[in-house]
């Protein structure tokens, strides 16, 4: 046996819809999940009672080679509750000190983690029916425009808050595999073409009605807190990435609606999270938080999330690119809401009218129709905004300013100009991103015979030879006449120099892909110095897996081609 990790869950989560301490525990091929679960409730249940804590309710969750358990815990009580659950399992390979040692210890952990204050206003707040966001610092009580927020270790009584003061704003949480940032930043300009302030949360920074005010990779539930504390947000659209669901679970354990784009192979592996089928499940917690009168807005057009609408739920809003599913059809015909690309339009289909809103090439972010992944964003993007009851000349003029600036959608499907060369950057680190967007590449190039595509990607080192090939194949597909697999600096992970790129190179070769066409770089500006240097007048180059912006955008506006 061995524990591959222990956290504390800090709100609904895979395993239920609370608090808790949990463990991933990887066992032998010998060994039984169903002997380890109870030696370890046994144990829970001896070192409770030397700890005077009443009975705590557990939940399992089985998987290919191992097991999660988890273990119900009061706020002021998670980080001793972990090391309840570390000597349980400790317990059940005979391998812990005497109960009697470990309850002392866990005794001290529980008093200087208590907090009564604070669980008082969550009661409060509870009976109240107003949020509650707490973390290891902070508590508040109501959302944005309409929170208070204190430091943990100041509290007031819950008879010195303003109750009626405070109250929930319109909250939306978005996931999926591909696509996340695009339809959290097209919602966003949705919203303030309706004149609300949003505060949305993504994986380049937490912006407040369009102004940035955190960089960086901002997913999980301390940006969700973020915006949720924001004293100017009037809205919040919650960008929720997989690590963030799985680590600690939601912050909220109620939203207006939620929108998953699209479910493919990607980030497998962790936290017993193994299959395609795990990760939609997994992303799917975003749909277990709708309130009941809310929307799930899905993604018709993916089989997995097909699959997930049709299981017990708050009402699903569709969207489709292709609208050529049968049972759509009837779910648009019984009066169901849904957004499809029909005859060329992005078009709302409610109470059984469908009515055209906007022509899909006529969206910026499309550009002239060929970024298909783009159009199925809008779409996502306008169901969503629609459950909210944003007007549909809100949405249309949203989705018609968006994408106008490449500063509207930085590092995402971005498409310029240099010297009479293409340029298409974009994020796409995995086969269904990159196959999107090389779509688009080939569909920009089909009235230009003479014109030559070149692909230059790289990958992290923490990704399987499996993803690293059928990443390769990806590429192959799109039939480049030049490709350059670099390293992602700074993501090695544990590869050798060059080793992603070795094993993508030889994929390609297998394929049928000319060696002279394939080029090795270390980075990001060698490749796309190189790129500059091969590229004619007609040519497109497609720049994926692209972080180093401010470097590379140094390079193209510095470019002059030499004769």
């Amino acid at each position: 046996m061995q524990v591959l990790d222990s956290r504390r869950l800090t709100g609904l989560n895979l395993l239920s819809d609370r608090a808790g301490a949990v463990v991933d525990v990887k066992l032998g091929p010998d060994e039984r999940p169903e002997e380890l679960v109870s030696a370890w409730s046994a144990a829970v249940d001896e070192l409770l009672s030397a700890l005077r804590w009443p009975r705590r309710e557990r939940w399992t969750r089985h998987w290919s080679g191992g097991v999660t358990l988890l273990l119900d815990a009061p706020l002021d009580a998670l980080y001793a509750t972990t090391e309840v659950n570390e000597w349980a399992l400790a317990r059940a390979q005979g391998q812990a000190p005497p109960v009697e040692e470990a309850a002392r210890a866990i005794e001290r952990s529980i008093e200087e983690e208590r907090n009564e204050a604070m669980l008082e206003l969550q009661s409060a707040a509870a009976e109240r029916d107003v949020p509650f966001v707490w973390d290891d610092d902070f508590v508040s009580i109501g959302m944005g425009r309409r929170s208070v927020t204190w430091a943990t270790a100041e509290l007031p009584q819950t008879d010195e808050v303003a109750w009626s003061e405070l109250g929930a704003i319109p909250v939306v949480y978005i996931t999926g595999t591909n696509g996340k940032t695009t339809s959290t930043r097209m919602t966003t300009r949705i919203l303030q073409a309706a004149g609300m302030t949003p505060g949305c949360t993504s994986s380049d920074g937490v912006v407040i009605d369009g102004a940035e005010i955190e960089r960086g990779d901002w997913t999980g539930p301390g940006a969700a807190r973020r915006v949720l504390r924001h004293e100017d947000v009037d809205v919040a659209v919650l960008e929720t990435a997989r690590g963030g669901i799985l680590r600690r679970g939601l912050v909220l354990e109620r939203c207006d609606a939620a929108l998953i784009t699209n479910i493919a192979d990607d980030h497998l592996g962790d936290y017993g999270v193994l299959t395609v089928e795990d990760m939609a499940q997994a992303k799917g917690l975003v749909c277990r938080a709708v309130r009941p009168g809310g929307r799930r807005v899905l993604n018709a057009d993916d089989p997995h999330l097909a699959r997930l609408g049709r299981t017990e739920g708050a009402p699903v809003a569709w969207f489709s690119a292709t609208a050529d599913h049968p049972w759509l059809e009837e779910h648009i015909a019984a009066g169901g809401d849904a957004w499809v690309l029909d005859t060329g339009y992005l078009t709302r289909c409610h109470k059984g009218a469908r009515t055209p809103i906007v022509e899909a090439r006529a969206l910026p972010s499309s550009y002239g129709g060929t970024a298909l992944h783009n159009i199925t964003n809008a779409l996502g993007a306008a169901a969503l905004t629609d459950a909210l009851g944003v007007p549909v000349e809100a949405i249309r003029s949203g989705l018609l300013q968006f994408g106008e600036s490449l500063a509207d959608n930085p590092g995402r499907c971005q498409l310029t100009e240099r010297n009479g060369v293409k340029l298409l950057l974009d994020f796409g680190h995995n086969p269904h991103g990159v196959r999107a967007i090389l779509t688009m590449a080939r569909g920009l190039l089909r009235d230009l015979p003479e014109s030559r595509l070149w692909v230059s990607l790289g990958q992290a080192g923490d990704r399987s030879d499996h993803d690293l090939i059928s990443l390769s194949e990806a590429v192959f597909d799109a039939a480049p006449d030049a490709i350059s697999l670099r390293e992602v600096v700074g993501y090695e992970r544990g590869r050798a120099p060059r080793e992603v790129a070795h094993i993508m190179r030889e994929k390609l070769e297998s394929l049928g892909q000319s060696p002279a066409s394939i080029f090795l770089h270390d980075g990001e500006l060698p490749s796309i110095r190189e790129a500059l240097d091969w590229a004619q007048p007609g040519d497109l180059v497609a720049h994926l897996v692209h972080i180093q912006r401010d470097a590379v955008s140094e390079v193209l506006e510095a470019w002059a081609p030499t004769d």
